[in-house]
């Protein structure tokens, strides 16, 4: 398969693209909810591994998060674009996805990935997250007060 050229979207296809979620069954329900709960799927799947791509690129770059991630937030905003021009899929969303799917494994204690990359990792995110928006809210409730936090 190419990039920009036409090719047949076959249910094997989407299956494979969207890391198989849906299940072989979706093999055999060619509707179009499933073909394009599968096209959804296949997007976040594709898009979160191109973030991954992204900033394990920067880092061996050797390029920090604070010139790096405003870089990788203008290449992942254009992705997402041509990805999905409704608007769907965002990269704050795509973000959030490649945290849970890239982040866990390793920065855990007991991870054999070498400290400078999972200080990188953990930089890389957090100015994503602020770029992007995820960043911490304001409470929207003040704090209970003192008596009552025993109560």
């Amino acid at each position: 398969m190419g990039y920009f050229r036409d090719y047949e979207l076959s249910p094997p296809v989407l299956v494979l693209r969207s890391a198989g979620v849906t299940g072989a069954g979706s093999l055999h329900d060619p509707s179009s909810s499933v073909v394009r709960r599968m096209c959804r799927m296949a997007a976040d799947v594709q898009l979160a591994e191109f973030l991954d791509m992204l900033v394990a690129v920067a880092l061996d770059a050797g390029t920090g998060a604070a010139a790096g991630a405003p870089q990788v937030t203008e290449i992942l905003t254009a992705a997402c674009d041509l990805a999905d021009p409704t608007g769907n899929t965002t990269p704050h969303h795509v973000h959030r996805v490649w945290r849970v799917a890239h982040l866990p494994l390793p920065l855990r204690p007991d991870s054999p990935t070498p400290d400078h990359v999972k200080a990188g990792l953990r930089s890389y995110d957090g100015m994503l997250e602020e770029l992007l928006g995820g960043g911490p809210r304001a409470r929207r409730h003040s704090a209970p007060p003192p008596d009552r936090l025993h109560a």
